[in-house]
């Protein structure tokens, strides 16, 4: 791991590197930044870096006994604490190994508790070995969702590569719940007091395009069967397009990855018909055809 100069980002002096464990760990597999700790990802292995640029930074191993292998499947676990949104504070780091979703305690705040990860999925321990294609899992993507109080975690299952299977971690009540034939390969969500939930799928034929989840909207398509109040619709149907990468940049902006291409989408979300979002993606559809 390389960092830059302190107040020069496009500098990297050849001695600020860090070198985590050995080849025995595999590859970086994802980073994870919270306030003044950096998590990193192997796939046999979890470091942490710390520090600052006046007294310098230091790395620490913190297992190799299990390691990260989905760089989109990384979530902060919500505690009782609330933010100015009413939302949960973190108090532990979700990721996936290859055997199956870890907890990582301790390691982003000086709670006092040991930094350890902690296996979680005894409740779905046969589903994972017997469907979940773990040779595919550098696809998976992961998404809290604050309203409901659930992690959403979507997995490749058999000899599929597309995620196909959604996890639902419940981390009030530390249970599990399973949506079959759910072809979301990206989550956004909108980072404020309403909570929607912008999905990105990789079925271009059943169900193609951007999807919103948000309490309220009638229901069109891709609807989680638990939920009566809450329900999914579709923003943007574009049949030839598989879609890459979500994020939220801030209340009303969206990120959108596809086909090499990037469009920042700045729209207000409260409309029923959400115009603009319909504008962006009309025109990235049509630049993509051509």
């Amino acid at each position: 791991v390389q960092y830059s100069a302190a107040g020069r980002h496009e500098q990297f002096p050849p001695m600020n590197y860090f070198r985590l464990g050995n080849d025995d760990n595999g590859q970086i597999t994802g980073f994870y930044a919270h306030q003044n700790a950096l998590v990193v990802f192997k796939q046999r292995g979890v470091f942490l870096i710390k520090g600052d640029p006046a007294s310098g930074f230091y790395a620490q191993t913190l297992t190799e006994d299990v390691g990260g292998v989905s760089p989109n499947a990384v979530a902060e676990v919500p505690d009782s604490g609330l933010d100015k949104w009413g939302r949960s504070t973190g108090r532990g780091l979700l990721f996936l190994s290859e055997t199956g979703p870890y907890i990582l305690e301790g390691a982003l705040e000086n709670t006092g508790r040991p930094t350890k990860p902690v296996y979680i999925g005894q409740e779905i321990k046969d589903l994972w070995r017997k469907r979940v294609n773990r040779a595919s899992l550098l696809g998976a993507c992961a998404v809290i969702n604050h309203k409901d109080r659930e992690i959403w975690i979507q997995v490749p299952t058999d000899g599929g590569i597309g995620p196909d299977m959604g996890l639902v971690y419940h981390y009030d009540t530390k249970a599990w719940s399973v949506r079959k034939d759910w072809p979301i390969n990206c989550f956004a969500d909108s980072r404020d007091h309403r909570g929607y939930i912008f999905m990105g799928s990789h079925n271009t034929s059943s169900h193609p395009g951007i999807h919103v989840y948000s309490h309220g909207y009638e229901l069109l398509r891709l609807t989680p069967k638990r939920h009566n109040r809450t329900q999914s619709r579709l923003l943007k149907s574009s049949g030839a397009q598989r879609f890459g990468s979500l994020l939220a940049l801030g209340q009303n902006t969206i990120l959108l990855l596809s086909l090499g291409l990037l469009v920042r989408i700045t729209a207000s979300f409260s409309g029923r018909c959400l115009p603009a979002i319909r504008c962006f993606l009309f025109l990235l559809t049509s630049l993509c055809d051509l």
